[in-house]
């Protein structure tokens, strides 16, 4: 189960409103609780307004949604990422991730979520593995965007930065409030040497969504600190603020 949500944060927040009342009707449904979850997750990424405590919420949620359907392959792919994320359990997380695969080795959505774990935490060429198989599986997707930020973002940390600038336009194409994949396209730019298209880039996300670098280091996309160092250092060239 995935949302189909799309570049607009009207419609996650609709989304979420809309869970929230499925799951004041019925609390024990896994799916559910997994699909609101993912909306808590992504909000944030897609520009809707969350909570302060909308990560914790969102760990909790899937964490019910895997004790009331251990076989629920998108809940345990769910409960993946904010385990690795927010709450920084990097091994639990991806032994979910793993475990929602072989639940479910066809789906694009469990595949996609392990390599972007992948991605984070610096097994890069295992992430370009599953990212590309989560494509192959379901190439209309709506979570397209966030596949190629990984994709992209494994790119630049492996210094392949024509990939990752190929990745980064598509996923900004697809979605076009992706903050993310703006970043990592400004980033594979300058790692490129393409300095004044990675200043325009930034210039544009800046005036829809102004990051410092102080964001993106607690943000923290990176889980290695060789990568995330050159990462924050090719967004300062390209005119990030401090």
């Amino acid at each position: 189960m995935v949302l189909p949500f799309s570049n607009m944060s009207e419609d996650i927040t609709k989304a979420i409103d809309l869970l929230r009342q499925s799951l004041s009707l019925d609390e024990a449904r896994s799916p559910t609780l997994a699909a609101l979850a993912w909306g808590l997750v992504m909000a944030s990424p897609l520009g809707a307004r969350t909570s302060l405590d909308a990560a914790t919420e969102a760990l909790g949620l899937a964490c019910r949604a895997v004790e009331q359907d251990g076989t629920d392959a998108f809940a345990h792919a769910v409960y993946g990422f904010p385990l690795f994320g927010p709450a920084g359990d990097n091994d639990q997380g991806r032994i979910h991730a793993i475990e929602a695969v072989r639940l479910n080795p066809s789906s694009a959505f469990a595949w996609g979520t392990l390599g972007m774990i992948d991605s984070m935490a610096g097994d890069y060429e295992n992430a370009l593995a599953c990212l590309h198989r989560s494509l192959v599986l379901s190439p209309y997707d709506s979570m397209l965007h966030l596949w190629m930020t990984g994709l992209t973002a494994s790119c630049f940390a492996l210094g392949r930065h024509e990939d990752g600038i190929a990745w980064a336009r598509k996923s900004v194409q697809h979605n076009p409030g992706n903050g993310t994949g703006h970043r990592m396209l400004a980033a594979n730019l300058v790692a490129a040497g393409r300095l004044e298209e990675a200043r325009e880039i930034t210039r544009r996300r800046d005036a829809t969504q102004k990051t410092t670098i102080r964001d993106l280091r607690a943000m923290r996309f990176f889980k290695q600190d060789d990568a995330l160092a050159r990462y924050l250092s090719a967004q300062q060239v390209a005119g990030v603020a401090d």
